[in-house]
């Protein structure tokens, strides 16, 4: 869990460190940082709960503070990722490359002394396949990556029906997004087959071909 109260001081601490002009005073800036994110209360089941750390659920301003605090970390474990030979991450999701398994299992526990409510989890290279986000990559026999988009095992294929009871404009930007995405995340090997599968997949739901080529994606 995030902890929130801690992610307050982290920021002010850096806006008197680097004295900041934010146009506020500090004090300030904490009653208004504490206001949205202290006491957020919910209900399940009947049941009335309040939150007491962390930070809020589905607020735009948590992701800006689970950043923060990830680049705080980041900052005190910079002797442990230059164990790494490559360090990327993307909010709490962290894409690391070392010369062994041990290796990033010694970085993982390294980091996990960082922070008492902080606990990272692995996954590790598979049969030459590791997944990133929305990522697949393929570690291939000359040492280069294919990549292509990581399906679950529970993905069906479904997604928003040509005869939803939306805008068309919503349906050609699902279509848009999505071969854009592929165009952007795969290798040149794998994106015809990539492209097959969209295709494959929104016919499935009812897009004609007319669609495709009207919004001109596959050209």
């Amino acid at each position: 869990m995030v902890p929130g109260r801690e992610i307050i001081r982290i920021i002010c601490d850096h806006v008197e460190q680097n004295q900041l002009k934010i146009g506020i005073p500090v004090s300030v800036l904490v009653r208004q940082l504490l206001l949205c994110t202290t006491n957020v209360s919910f209900s399940f089941l009947g049941r009335a709960y309040i939150q007491i750390d962390g930070v809020p659920m589905g607020t735009p301003l948590s992701p800006i503070l689970a950043h923060i605090f990830m680049a705080h970390l980041e900052e005190k474990a910079s002797k442990i990722l230059q164990r790494s030979q490559l360090y990327k991450r993307y909010a709490d999701h962290v894409l690391v490359i070392t010369i062994s398994l041990e290796e990033t299992t010694w970085i993982m526990d390294e980091l996990d002394r960082l922070h008492p409510n902080i606990r990272f989890t692995m996954e590790a290279e598979r049969e030459h396949t590791l997944h990133f986000l929305d990522i697949k990559m393929t570690r291939k026999n000359d040492g280069t990556i294919a990549r292509s988009f990581y399906r679950k095992e529970t993905w069906t294929g479904q997604c928003l029906q040509f005869d939803s009871f939306v805008s068309v404009e919503y349906e050609r930007g699902l279509v848009r997004t999505l071969f854009q995405t592929a165009r952007h995340i795969c290798t040149e090997d794998m994106i015809d087959n990539e492209l097959r599968q969209l295709k494959e997949s929104l016919t499935g739901n009812a897009y004609p071909d007319a669609f495709f080529k009207g919004t001109a994606i596959l050209n």
